[in-house]
């Protein structure tokens, strides 16, 4: 039987440029999101790193004048998939109403709706 050895995790070391992208994009989901648990910040950091990786593959693409493309692992997946499991993307916040939208939505609705109906505001009753 053969001895399987499986490889150790690429090491990446970030550019200044790199570090800086890496903090803000943390930031920027903190701030936006203040209920973040430590496993959550765990995924979001690495997100954060696909995010970064990703970039890095755009800009070997621009830079060769050719498409580099990875069949087996795409960073922009895999960055989308983890914000998705978390919940932190654009869909689903906008998913989230506060408790007195419907309410608000229904004055909105039916206050026009009902000087329309009335007797005197410039419509023909029949």
């Amino acid at each position: 039987m053969r001895n399987k050895t499986r490889a150790l995790p690429v090491q990446y070391k970030l550019t200044e440029q790199e570090k800086i992208d890496y903090e803000r994009y943390i930031a920027e989901y903190i701030s936006e999101y203040k209920d973040l648990s430590a496993s959550d910040l765990r995924q979001l950091e690495m997100a954060a790193l696909d995010h970064i990786l990703g970039l890095r593959l755009i800009a070997e693409s621009l830079e060769q004048n050719r498409h580099i493309l990875n069949t087996r692992y795409s960073y922009q997946q895999m960055e989308r998939a983890l914000l998705s499991d978390l919940g932190l993307t654009r869909s689903a916040r906008l998913k989230e109403k506060p408790a007195n939208s419907d309410a608000e939505n229904d004055r909105v609705l039916k206050n026009p709706l009902s000087k329309l109906t009335r007797k005197g505001r410039g419509l023909k009753t029949f």
